[in-house]
This record gives C-alpha cells, sequence and structure tokens, in this order.
C-alpha cells in the first residue's frame, strides 16, 4: 500500500520525445506522460508511413490512422488534467483522486500501445511477420479505448469547470445537464471486450476481470430462461465458451447487460459464491475458527439510561410515567385497523386530539413520542407495500421457517401495528439502569461434532457449525440476524463450532462489521473469506451483521438494523465473548457507508460512540452528484456505471431523501467533528475514491481526526479477493493494521 498513484512509463523510450513536448509538460508531475504520448504518436506515424499503400496491411493502415487522431487529441486535454489534478489531492503526501485516475489509464493504454507498436516495428520487416493478428488484436482494441478516453478526458475537464476546488462533487442542475448528457452516451464498448482492465497491469487482475465477465455474460443469457438457480448455474458454465473464445462477443453482450441491468439480476449474480459449490472456499482458504454462530437478535425495546430505543425510530423515546405508557398503548391498538399510511394519517389525528387528557407535564414528551414512531410505523407499511407491489418471496437457506412468507399488505400493517402495541405493553419488563437488558439473542449450540443435520436447501447443505434455527414464531421483521466469528472460545460465547482450544476469558475488544454488496447482495457468510482471518489475527470477537436488503428493503432498514445491532453489542457484550471496553465499527463498500451512518447516529442519539471506525473503500455520497472517479466507473470492469447508479436506486427507494445517515457526505461540519475516529483505505482505481478523498477532507477541515491512505493499481472490493496478489494481500494487511490502531487503548473509552 502507498500513498502516491503511480504513473507507468515506457523507459528509455521517453528519452527519443522531441524537447517541445517535454516543455510543454514542464510545469506538471506528469511529464514522463507527456514524454510517452509523443513516443507514441512518432511510433504510430512511422508505423503508419510504412503501411501505406500496402494491401495486405489495410487493417493496420486503419488501426494506425486510428490512433494518430488519438494521439493528436489525448495529448492537449491529458495537459489540462495534469496539472489540475494535483488541486484535489488530500495532502501533499496522500495523492489520489478521480483525475489522478483518469491520468493513470490514460498512461497504461499508452504504455500498452506504445510497447505494440515497438514490437511491431521490429517485426514488420520480417519474412513471417508472425505476430501479426496478436499485435493487429492489441492496436485494434486499445486505440479504441485511447478514443474514449479522449471523451471522458474532456468531460473530466469540463467537470473540473463546474466544481470548487477542492470539493471533488458537483451536484446535478441546468448547469450539469449537457455534462450528464455527454456521460449517458459514452459506451465504452472497447472496454468490455479485450481491452478489458487496461488500467491495471496485474496479469492476476487481468484474469479476474476476465472471468467475472464471462461468468456474468454466460450467467445473463440463462438468467431468464430457467427460475432455478442450479439450473441457471449449470446453463452458464455450459454455454461460456462462446464468451470465453471471443472477447469482441463478450463485450457486446457486457454492455447488453449494463444497459439496464435489474437489481433482482445484479444480486443473484453476486451472491453465487454464497452457493454450495463455492461457499466452502473460506472453510479451506482461511483458518478454522472455534466460534461460527448465527444468531437472531430480537427487535424489541433497549432502554437506554431513561430513554427507549425502538426498532426503526430516530431518536430514543423517553417514555416518562405509567399513564403515559397506557395512553400509548391504547392509541395504537386503536390503529390495528389502519391498512394504509392515509388510514395511520386518520387515527394519529384523533390521538393527538386527545393528549389533553395527559397531564400537562406529560403531554410534551408523549406528542414527541407518537410522532416518532409514527414516521417508523409509515415507513414500515411502506416497505411492506412495495415488497407486496414486486411480488417478491424472500427465502433464506439460513432461516427454516417452514414456508415462504408471502405478506400481504393488510397483514403486514396489522403486525407492525401489533409489535408496536407489543413493545410498549413489555415496556415494564425491560431493564432499568444497571439491569441487563431482556433483549437477548436466540441461538442453538450444537458442537460441530453433533450428528444433527442442518436442513438441506437448494443450494446445498450447511454444516451445524454455521447454521441457527430461527424460532419459527418470530416473523423475519421481529430480529436482526447477525453473525459471531471468534478464533478462540471465549466465556459467555455459544458452544464451540469446533474443538480448538480451551475457553479463554472474554476479551476486552469487539468488532462490529457491516459487509459490502452494494446494499443489494452479500452476506457474512461471503465475507469470511477475510473475517476468518481477521478473528485470528486480531484475536477480538467479531460481529457480522446480515442486514435486510435493498430493493425489499431500501434506506433506512439496513441502517435501523446495523446501528440497533451495534447498540444490542454493546448491552449484551458479554455473551459475545468480550468486555466490549475497546469497539471498533468496519465495513467494506456499502458496509463502510453503514459504519460511518451508524457512528453518525451515536453522535445523534447521544448514546456510547465506537473508539474508531475503519471504513474499506466505502460509498459516501448515495446520490446522483458527479465526480471524476464516477467517470472511471464508464470503463470500470467490477463496478460499472450502470450496477453503481442500480444500487444507488435501490437503496434510495422511490421517495428522495437527503439525510446524512443516508450519504455521509452530506453531515454537517459540527456532525463531523463530533464522530470518533475515522479510518479509510481507499483504492486508487475505483469508482468510489472521490467519496474517500472529499469525506476525509470535510472530516479534517471540521475538526475531526481522520487519516486516509490511498492503494496504487487497486480496484474496489479487493478484500473479498485477498489471496490474489501482492496488492490484495497488502490491502488485508492495512486492514489489520488499521484495526489494530483502532482497538489500541489509547483514547479514554465512552459510556453508554
Amino acid at each position: 500500500a502507498t500513498d502516491s498513484v503511480h504513473v507507468s512509463d515506457v523507459g528509455d523510450l521517453a528519452a527519443a520525445a522531441p524537447a517541445s513536448a517535454a516543455l510543454s509538460w514542464s510545469e506538471s508531475e506528469y511529464g514522463m506522460l507527456g514524454q510517452n504520448i509523443a513516443v507514441l504518436g512518432d511510433l504510430a506515424r512511422d508505423n503508419a508511413h510504412y503501411f501505406h499503400g500496402r494491401i495486405r496491411f489495410t487493417r493496420f493502415q486503419r488501426a494506425y490512422a486510428t490512433l494518430i487522431e488519438a494521439v493528436e487529441q489525448i495529448d492537449p486535454v491529458t495537459l489540462e488534467l495534469a496539472l489540475l489534478a494535483p488541486r484535489y489531492d488530500f495532502s501533499a503526501t496522500v495523492k489520489g483522486n478521480g483525475y489522478r485516475s483518469v491520468l493513470v489509464a490514460i498512461a497504461r493504454c499508452v504504455s500498452k500501445l506504445t510497447e505494440a507498436a515497438v514490437v511491431c516495428k521490429a517485426d514488420r520487416d520480417g519474412p513471417l511477420f508472425l505476430r501479426a493478428d496478436g499485435l493487429m488484436a492489441t492496436l485494434e482494441s486499445h486505440a479504441a479505448v485511447l478514443c474514449d478516453l479522449v471523451i471522458v478526458a474532456r468531460i473530466a475537464v469540463d467537470l473540473h469547470q463546474l466544481s470548487a476546488p477542492p470539493c471533488l462533487f458537483v451536484q446535478r442542475s441546468d448547469d450539469s445537464a449537457a455534462l450528464v448528457a455527454r456521460i449517458e452516451a459514452c459506451a465504452m464498448l472497447s472496454a468490455f471486450g479485450a481491452g478489458v482492465g487496461f488500467h491495471h497491469t496485474a496479469a492476476s487482475f487481468l484474469q479476474l476481470f476476465q472471468g467475472i465477465h464471462i461468468g456474468m455474460t454466460s450467467f445473463s443469457d440463462a438468467y431468464d430462461k430457467h427460475e432455478s438457480l442450479t439450473l441457471r448455474t449449470l446453463s452458464a458454465v455450459l454455454t461460456s465458451s462462446k464468451y470465453v473464445l471471443s472477447s469482441a462477443q463478450r463485450g457486446e453482450r457486457m454492455l447488453e447487460v449494463l444497459a439496464n441491468p435489474r437489481p433482482e439480476f445484479v444480486q443473484t449474480f453476486w451472491n453465487l459464491p454464497e452457493t454450495a459449490a463455492l461457499s466452502v472456499l473460506p472453510r479451506l482458504a482461511c483458518p478454522e475458527v472455534a466460534v461460527n454462530k448465527v444468531l437472531y437478535i430480537p427487535h424489541a425495546p433497549l432502554r437506554l439510561g431513561t430513554r427507549l430505543l425502538l426498532p426503526g425510530v430516530v431518536g430514543a423515546v423517553t417514555i416518562p410515567e405509567d399513564e403515559a405508557e397506557t395512553f400509548l398503548v391504547k392509541s395504537f391498538d386503536r390503529m390495528r385497523a389502519s391498512l394504509t399510511p392515509t388510514a395511520i394519517v386518520a387515527a394519529s389525528k384523533e390521538i393527538m386530539a386527545e393528549l389533553s387528557t395527559l397531564p400537562v407535564e406529560l403531554q410534551a414528551p408523549v406528542r414527541d413520542a407518537l410522532r416518532r414512531i409514527y414516521d417508523a410505523v409509515t415507513v414500515e407499511i411502506k416497505v411492506h407495500q412495495r415488497r407486496a407491489e414486486m411480488a417478491i418471496k424472500e427465502d433464506d437457506d439460513e432461516e427454516p421457517l417452514g414456508n415462504q412468507i408471502t405478506t400481504s399488505i393488510a397483514s403486514a400493517a396489522r403486525g407492525v401495528t401489533d409489535s408496536v402495541r407489543a413493545s410498549f405493553s413489555k415496556l415494564r419488563q425491560l431493564r432499568l439502569p444497571g439491569q441487563k437488558s431482556t433483549a437477548t439473542a436466540t441461538t442453538t449450540t450444537e458442537d460441530v461434532s453433533s450428528t444433527t443435520e442442518a436442513p438441506s436447501t437448494d443450494e446445498g447443505r450447511a454444516t451445524p457449525a454455521e447454521i441457527v434455527d430461527a424460532p419459527v414464531e418470530m416473523a423475519k421483521e421481529t430480529y436482526v440476524k447477525v453473525r459471531l466469528i471468534s478464533y478462540n472460545h471465549r466465556t459467555g460465547q455459544p458452544k464451540r463450532s469446533v474443538a480448538m482450544s480451551k475457553t479463554l476469558e472474554p476479551s476486552n475488544s469487539l468488532i462490529v462489521h457491516f459487509h459490502g454488496g452494494g446494499f443489494v447482495s452479500n452476506s457474512s457468510k461471503t465475507h469470511e473469506i477475510y473475517l476468518r482471518d481477521w478473528a485470528k489475527d486480531l484475536g477480538a470477537p467479531i460481529l457480522s451483521v446480515d442486514y435486510a436488503l435493498a430493493p425489499m428493503a431500501p434506506f433506512p432498514t439496513a441502517m435501523h438494523e446495523c446501528f440497533y445491532a451495534y447498540v444490542w453489542a454493546l448491552e449484551n457484550a458479554a455473551s459475545l465473548g468480550t468486555t466490549a471496553e475497546r469497539v471498533v465499527i468496519t465495513g467494506d463498500s456499502a458496509g463502510g457507508n453503514l459504519s460511518v451512518a451508524v457512528a453518525l447516529r451515536c453522535v445523534i442519539e447521544g448514546v456510547r460512540k465506537p473508539d474508531a471506525v475503519i471504513a474499506s473503500y466505502p460509498a459516501l455520497s448515495i446520490g446522483y452528484g458527479l465526480s471524476p472517479a464516477r467517470l472511471t466507473a464508464l470503463y470500470d470492469p467490477l463496478l460499472p456505471k450502470s450496477i453503481l447508479e442500480t444500487c444507488v436506486r435501490a437503496y434510495v427507494g422511490p421517495e428522495s431523501v437527503v439525510s446524512p445517515l443516508l450519504s455521509p457526505l452530506d453531515a454537517s461540519p459540527e456532525l463531523l467533528r463530533q464522530l470518533p475516529p475515522v479510518h479509510i483505505m481507499a483504492m486508487a482505481l475505483d469508482p468510489l475514491l472521490d467519496d474517500s478523498v472529499e469525506f476525509a477532507r470535510r472530516m479534517r477541515d471540521a475538526g475531526g481526526e481522520v487519516s486516509l491512505r490511498v492503494v496504487d493499481d487497486a480496484p474496489h472490493g479487493v478484500l473479498n479477493f485477498k489471496h490474489l496478489n501482492k496488492t490484495t494481500k497488502d490491502c488485508y494487511a492495512l486492514t489489520v493494521e488499521l484495526l489494530k490502531q483502532g482497538l489500541a487503548a489509547n483514547t479514554p473509552v465512552g459510556t453508554l
């Protein structure tokens, strides 16, 4: 991991560049790139002159004509980018932003074309010119990429004209409408065929990208033909050869898939690692852990001192007297027949009118409680309404509830109001200050050696060490699902999954983890590929939250569940094998967003903040703002523009929301200043890079404690490929370093 973005060069070839080219770039730190562009231009003109008039090499003539034109256009716009990019860096030592990412792409494309042109010049006089076909393919594909990069670079320069440095984001407006139209019209076919991953240098990354694209294109062919995941997967494997053999056909199909990616398709494809065949990989490649248990946390009220944290309600509610409790219970009992948001509005108005029957000193807090609960109930009913309209049946291979639950709007509304009523009727049973919470997790404690079989699923058979049955009487809306992973068994934890070592004393640390997956896919299981190693290397229990996924559960459901799980973990630390003296929140991608959002909500709620937040390549701007790094999604092989926007639409939902809990980049300086230390690991070649750079700058300017690391030549999602190459291994090592820093007892521990 490094703090700067590397610019590739072509060694001593630059020495042949004209002096004028070097002088024109003299004010830029990217002078070598300017010289390389000049070298490429000279080589292209020389080869074009050689092949001119030779009928056998008409393709070479066309390719070099295209390349010469692209070089002439790329030079001036690249110089503009090179001069403005440093203005957007986080600091003089941490150099990284979307403008630099575009420059890296140009540099890598120029380098690849230069290598091909040099070989072409050296071999063209040979009697057989044996490498002609391979060189031709490289020249054609990468010349097309360079032409597309001319468009991207020009858009980036125009984006700078609309921005206010050092701010990297420009909100969509009438002024940016024309720019948006140009972005929408830019379809880089060349970057999804033979040129896939052109801006990366590691061969293992290129092989990974090609494999993912082959899988996505072949799976897309099978997706609409079959309903069964098994048949879809088998069909994809059997028909994948055409995309293996033809990069052009693969690129065309990728553009078709990306033209209108459905959330359901994205979710299904990204969840393939959870299938029986692939889910065994963490067990084969990662350390065995003593505890790997799924827990179900009842979504019941938690009392925080004299206040009450209610599921789905932002802001703890104060219930001062039994009389107020009785009033609220009776009020919501009358709302049981309210099946729609409109009916709830009418019922709430009647309830508010009756507040005068309460003592004056109770009216204000009860009114506040009613408003918050009304908001939460309305959101829940809208979520269930959306689910019913989409006709989505939920299924979970680790939640054998007996049958699939298809909830109608009416029963969903009754269930919500019943849940609220039941919550208030049990307030007297909740803990008082100094007492234990009654919201304990449900779990089973079979040992891995048990002969009891886990329920079978369509995706294979899970082992008793990993599966915990959810009680049949628990509706899905009444619990939050989490996974506890611990390398050593510790006092208070569920029975050991494997017999490895003796039971140790509770750890003084706890890691609360939120997985990535664009808010629409993945789970704690898919992220075991690095969670198991964390458990071993850090020696602390890890609680990974399987929050509800969009589009079935849009914002704020996932954020509510993550915050609720965090507070529950603090209150029930002993059952997790920790004293929770040091608590760190961490997550990657969408999980990075939720990590920062939960920390912000801790500030808003006034509960104990985590001792640190570790966010890996987080999505911190959830909206449709423009930034130079977002432009790289036009050619990014892992996070293409249309898939990124599909995930955003799914999570935001049908209603426009402006909230720092949705988009932490919108947090006020006052909120940012009060956050715990935030350590961010960003990737230099990631469409979300600017999210990290901009958030870190704003938090630093607000007076908060923040650090930013930018990893060179790394794409989005590297932790899920931690065993791939040195870069991914370095990224994993950096997260361990940051987590250790966050868990170090060098700052006072807060109180709940």
